[in-house]
């Protein structure tokens, strides 16, 4: 079995944040060399042969071929004009190329992760995991994040930093759009991956209700649209890591970036949040969404956690059964079977479908 880590970058502003923080942070030696030690490692690098030349002219480009093989495929004539789209062409590229039971892991270039993610990553091969999911991130502001990382954590090269002093620093370099994916903030994403939970003194409990496989053997467990389908009868090898202190990454991004997802006075609502989950519906988001995860800088009392992981599952649960009930008025129209249309959206608005669920399931 062979680990692939697919990285994809161009331009300016990727190239210097993968140059100056992921790459540094992958070197780490909990990290990329403790992965590689267990498994045959490739880097893939898809970029263009301009970016590439400038990547090449970097130290850490050498350190990185010291510890694991690197390709670099080019993608000069490639369309770029929509790079979301791009990067998720590219993933899917090197996810077809996959033989066997071969390893892809996706690692966006903006990302910074903690000394021991990768080290982590190889004990859950070696235990027979084969999807692994990675909710335990935060975005942070590039411009004041980048400094204070480099100043307090770059050594020779490298950026080694324990992942609950990663966290503390993400926390005090937060980014809006992870601020509004706070429950309770006034400002409330539109566009909800994950809904959070303080905890006091402790960090952030949260729920993922849409992601991409982190690593993923995709011969094993198929992979559409960066959505893993099925995997009914492999559950025994899937792992979503529920704890920082497993993985923990550091996603960089201008203060500006998304700003429209939270810019609108809005409170969190289980019925928008299920609506906008149908369209980011896959077996394993909702296998994910169901175990929450903890970002924490601090050791957790069980009390105070208890509290917050009843609230986190009221929420989604709630925010669950109104994607279904959504699907079924929605196909309800579609029959023209309006009657039946107008009696769940009126379940939906008026809260009664709460009501309903909290008798069937009394828990919630």
């Amino acid at each position: 079995m062979r680990v692939d880590i697919v990285i994809a970058f161009w331009g300016n502003w990727h190239r210097r944040v993968f140059l100056e923080a992921c790459l540094p942070s992958l070197l780490s030696p909990r990290n990329l060399p403790a992965l590689a030690a267990r498994f045959p490692t490739r880097v893939v690098l898809y970029t263009t042969s301009r970016d590439m030349a400038e990547a090449n002219a970097v130290p850490a480009l050498g350190a990185l071929r010291s510890v694991a093989a690197v390709e670099f495929v080019p993608i000069d004539r490639r369309d770029l004009s929509d790079p979301l789209s791009a990067h998720a062409r590219f993933w899917h590229l090197e996810l077809d190329r996959a033989v066997g039971d071969d390893i892809v892991v996706l690692i966006p270039p903006d990302t910074v992760y903690s000394d021991g993610s990768l080290e982590r990553l190889a004990q859950l091969l070696e235990a027979g995991k084969r999807c692994i999911f990675v909710p335990t991130l935060l975005r942070v502001v590039d411009t004041t994040f980048m400094p204070a990382l480099r100043e307090e954590f770059q050594r020779d090269g490298i950026i080694a930093v324990p992942a609950a002093t990663l966290v503390t620093l993400a926390m005090r370099h937060l980014h809006p759009w992870s601020a509004a994916q706070v429950k309770d903030s006034p400002y409330f994403t539109r566009h909800p991956e994950m809904v959070l939970w303080p905890v006091k003194g402790v960090g952030l409990l949260g729920h993922c209700l849409a992601t991409h496989p982190f690593a993923v053997a995709p011969r094993l467990f198929p992979v559409e649209n960066l959505k893993v389908r099925k995997f009914v009868d492999r559950v025994a090898q899937v792992h979503a890591v529920t704890d920082s202190e497993e993985m923990f990454a550091a996603s960089i991004a201008p203060l500006q970036n998304d700003f429209d997802w939270f810019s609108v006075p809005r409170r969190a609502d289980p019925v928008m949040v299920g609506r906008w989950w149908t369209e980011f519906y896959s077996v394993a988001n909702d296998q994910v969404a169901t175990e929450p995860f903890l970002i924490r800088f601090a050791q957790p009392a069980s009390g105070r956690l208890t509290r917050a992981t009843g609230a986190a599952r009221t929420f989604v649960n709630r925010a669950r059964a109104a994607r279904e009930a959504y699907e079924v008025w929605r196909i309800a129209l579609q029959l023209g079977c309006f009657q039946a249309a107008g009696v769940i959206a009126a379940a939906l608005s008026t809260g009664i479908l709460w009501r309903v669920l909290a008798t069937a399931s009394p828990r919630d």
